[in-house]
């Protein structure tokens, strides 16, 4: 998904936890925002437009319910744009902007000063850095509810990232929606979470907190057989609102697994269930990866089995017409040509039944 300047106003009311990347160029630019965007990416986007003039920008909200300052399209009016809600980029070298009083603005005027008249003839890019500082506690509340109030359950697609440290790889698992957990009959949605708290060792870590009081952390079992990872298994432990915990064991029919340096990823809903309790974890378009260099997917092992449904279907024709085809061959070799033939000056020839 990439945005230009006609839907820019539409991503100015969109609220992210820590940073987010803006970025505008007199050339197309294309930036993922389901993936982090870091200093490799935006060195290979630099690379990817040709561009010499690289302007870089930074502006910290007050708040982390604070929207994208509005007049930010006026700088970017005429140009191609894109959105990031999950940067992470240096900023030492960039040039500070301020927020007006009311919070609905910035200085656009040292941008402007900073980068000079700009025209679609310029090759250039500019790329803003928009923070988000962290909640500050008040005194008696507890991290998880913090945590709760800035961290809602997102309406569209999540992604977990955590770094096993040991490995010094990644492990990812994205959802096209947030994940369903059924238990103790309500349904409860799992968004976003700060991927700072995700850990990864023996099991794949991820503490979510409720819109509600409580916290939910899923831990995902890691298998490694013969040079292929499997996820078999997740532990559900729960903390509802009056500090009970409840922990479930769930199983998943399908068969997650992938090579080394492999993605898995399958289409449609993927569960992992517990008949006892009646618990169900719900991923909608799963795809996830143990062992990633990178904060990204490598090559993706897609859940879809090469003998489809219409693969069997086809071999079944292939095959009954083949059968026609050499029977009908079989056939015509089999047919015999006479070796006499009638002749007016040599006696009539008599063919018999047996021959």
């Amino acid at each position: 998904m990439h945005i230009t300047h006609h839907l820019l106003t539409i991503f100015l009311n969109i609220y992210v936890i820590n940073a987010a990347i803006i970025a505008w160029s007199n050339k197309k630019v294309e930036i993922s925002p389901l993936l982090p965007f870091d200093d490799e990416d935006l060195e290979k986007l630099v690379k990817t437009l040709g561009v010499e003039r690289v302007y870089l920008f930074k502006v910290s909200l007050k708040d982390g319910n604070a929207a994208i300052p509005k007049n930010l399209k006026e700088v970017m009016n005429g140009f191609h744009s894109s959105y990031n809600p999950n940067g992470n980029i240096a900023t030492s070298n960039a040039v500070e902007l301020f927020l007006s009083e009311d919070c609905n603005g910035i200085d656009t005027n040292k941008i402007q000063k900073t980068t000079g008249k700009l025209s679609n003839s310029t090759d250039f890019l500019c790329v803003l850095d928009v923070t988000y500082p962290r909640k500050k506690r008040a005194v008696g509340k507890s991290p998880e509810n913090d945590r709760t109030k800035s961290l809602t359950t997102p309406k569209e697609a999540v992604i977990y990232i955590g770094q096993n440290k040991k490995d010094n790889q990644y492990a990812l698992l994205y959802s096209s929606k947030p994940l369903k957990l059924e238990i103790n009959n309500t349904t409860k949605y799992l968004g976003n979470t700060d991927n700072s708290l995700i850990t990864v060792d023996k099991r794949f870590n991820i503490p979510i907190p409720l819109e509600e009081k409580g916290k939910v952390t899923l831990r995902f079992g890691i298998s490694w057989i013969s040079g292929y990872w499997y996820l078999q298994t997740v532990k559900v432990e729960m903390i509802d609102e009056s500090n009970d915990n409840f922990n479930y064991d769930l199983t998943t029919d399908e068969n997650i697994m992938a090579s080394a340096d492999f993605s898995y990823h399958c289409n449609g809903r993927s569960v992992f269930s517990d008949e006892k309790s009646g618990t169900k974890l719900i991923i909608y378009d799963l795809q996830v990866q143990l062992d990633a260099k990178k904060k990204r997917f490598g090559d993706v092992n897609d859940c879809v089995p090469f003998t489809t449904a219409p693969i069997w279907s086809g071999l079944f024709v292939f095959t009954i017409l083949g059968v026609g085809l050499i029977v009908a061959l079989t056939a015509i070799m089999d047919i015999k040509t006479m070796d006499k033939f009638d002749n007016h000056k040599t006696k009539n020839l008599s063919i018999t039944v047996m021959e």
